[in-house]
């Protein structure tokens, strides 16, 4: 299991990578092209946002990967220890089905609106609001297997 997650994690860097050198190239020839060329490109702004969709989606299983989501502890922190606890795994949950309905609904979506085409690069937009559920489904993956390590620590006692 944890070759596979790494093989994942790998995976996800170089594709985040990847989208991000993207955009960058993309945006720096808009620059180019409209202010040395000046003749500015059509597609430019399109493509960025659309690989800067992809890179938010992608960019949120890296965040699950270090636990680093955006979150307020000030009253978890500020409750009793177990209290806390509760209150925490809850909350966890409560984003688990978030995530499960979201990934639900997005291949539904993606399904739908598969055969219409992007206003300018003509791609169909099913691959563009892909990004949706499978950004979700990868955190689902990395969140189980993020608590299965958790427990398989704990009964090692490392934790």
């Amino acid at each position: 299991m944890k070759k596979f997650i790494a093989a994942i994690d790998n995976i996800v860097e170089w594709i985040s990578a990847i989208l991000a050198i993207g955009v960058v190239i993309v945006c720096l020839l808009q620059i180019v092209f409209r202010f040395i060329i000046q003749a500015p490109l059509s597609w430019s702004e399109e493509l960025s946002r659309y690989l800067f969709i992809w890179i938010v989606y992608i960019g949120g299983y890296l965040s699950t990967r270090s636990n680093s989501q955006l979150g307020i502890t000030f009253f978890v922190d500020s409750m009793p220890k177990t209290i806390g606890k509760v209150v925490s795994a809850f909350s966890q949950l409560l984003v688990f089905f978030y995530q499960a309905i979201v990934v639900f609904y997005g291949f539904q979506l993606v399904s739908r609106v598969m055969n219409q085409p992007s206003a300018v690069l003509r791609v169909p937009m099913g691959i563009i609001y892909a990004a949706i559920p499978v950004g979700m489904a990868l955190m689902i993956l990395r969140e189980v297997f993020n608590l299965v390590e958790h427990k398989s620590n704990r009964a090692e006692g490392t934790l």
